[in-house]
């Protein structure tokens, strides 16, 4: 309910492409304990992309909790997705 009230524009097949973030990221950010940001650059024709998956770990299972979809020029504005690139490990 919560992603739906922030992002409405974000469809129901692109929260089944959470796993391919996490498999296919570029950026991984550990963020506390057992909280892990993965972060897939995309591209779509020529625009270039990023695809945001915030993820935590609860035993043997990973639970996304957050999915985020921005062009490069809003995660140029995005300060947060900045600090994430800048803090995260690069594949």
């Amino acid at each position: 309910k919560k992603q739906l009230r922030h992002h409405p524009e974000l469809e129901a097949a692109e929260y089944l492409s959470a796993q391919k973030v996490i498999d296919q990221n570029t950026t991984v950010v550990q963020d506390g304990e057992k909280s892990l940001i993965f972060i897939r650059e995309a591209y779509e024709g020529t625009k270039r992309g990023y695809v945001v998956v915030k993820a935590t770990a609860s035993g043997q299972n990973l639970f996304a909790t957050s999915y985020r979809r921005l062009s490069s020029e809003d995660a140029r504005r995005d300060k947060e997705i900045e600090r994430l690139l800048l803090k995260g490990q690069k594949k």
